[in-house]
């Protein structure tokens, strides 16, 4: 499953079916705590996102003061919850911490609540289907200086194509660009254009991380499938559930993945990107910007 909040719905259902899972996506940091034997999942951890994009905000925007949105869903709550307490640890000031419904369409009275206690930065846990109608109605409202800063709920195409000009300035985090053999990448886009004739990345920015998903649960079916004396191709379900979660040093698009005792099973850093010239462009992440102690807290 893709998002948080399915995942874990569907999770206790797999959980009781003994069938085990690998999400790409569903990053909400409670989503590996429920002691599931089934969930597991290529994506990183809300809890270390939101660290990220709290210490970005401060040590390298120098924002003071932020006003923080969030969905009301298990994604885009958890990691507005994480940035939050964060960026107050930090010595930052929350200006508001403040919940919207997904089905508006027009969030300004919310927005204008805002103007006056004027924030720096307006952080936004959540989606990309909210993210384009807060950027520009931030605008009309007397915000249009202020950075919004958002999440891999709202990082890729269909930000840029849907707040337009107004998304200029906009930050998202994301993972970090994969550290692997380029040619490896390229070479998976044009085979996926080829046959698909879309670009991956026009569908979402999840897709190595799916295909990684994908080839970790065939690897475990590969590694307990059974043919018995009638011919029939078996499968055992505690089996499989055991070799999903002892995956280890899988070389994937994404880095080399290895699953823990929880189910998290993803590689490599988180990145922030920006919106320049109408393209999300990857900035530099200060080495050492989050101190070991808070990332071993997380």
């Amino acid at each position: 499953h893709i998002c948080s909040g399915a995942t874990v719905a569907a999770s206790d259902v797999y959980e009781e079916a003994r069938i085990p899972m690998m999400s790409p996506s569903a990053t909400a940091a409670g989503v590996t705590e429920r002691g599931l034997s089934v969930m597991n999942r290529v994506a990183f951890r809300d809890d270390i996102q939101g660290v990220v994009d709290a210490y970005y905000m401060y040590e390298v925007l120098g924002v003071r003061s932020i006003a923080v949105l969030h969905d009301n869903d298990t994604y885009g709550l958890g990691l507005a919850e994480v940035v939050r307490d964060t960026f107050t640890e930090l010595g930052g000031e929350v200006v508001a911490f403040e919940g919207i419904s997904v089905d508006d369409q027009d969030f300004r009275s919310v927005l204008t609540g805002l103007v006056a206690q004027t924030p720096e930065a307006i952080f936004f846990g959540g989606y990309v289907q909210q993210a384009v109608l807060l950027v520009p109605q931030m605008g009309d409202v007397g915000l249009g200086d202020v950075i919004f800063f958002s999440d891999d709920g709202v990082y890729g195409e269909a930000f840029l194509e849907g707040a337009g000009e107004a998304g200029e300035g906009a930050y998202a985090s994301f993972a970090e660009t994969p550290a692997g053999d380029p040619e490896r990448l390229a070479n998976f886009d044009e085979t996926y254009e080829a046959m698909f004739d879309v670009a991956p990345a026009d569908l979402g920015p999840f897709h190595y991380h799916a295909y990684d998903s994908a080839m970790m649960i065939f690897n475990a079916i590969d590694s307990v499938a059974e043919v018995d004396d009638a011919g029939n191709l078996v499968i055992n379900r505690e089996a499989l559930v055991e070799a999903l979660r002892n995956t280890a040093d899988y070389d994937g698009l994404t880095g080399v993945l290895t699953c823990d005792e929880k189910g998290d099973c993803g590689a490599g850093s988180i990145a922030i990107n920006v919106v320049e010239d109408g393209e999300w462009v990857e900035v530099e992440v200060p080495e050492g910007l989050v101190p070991a102690e808070d990332e071993e807290a997380e």
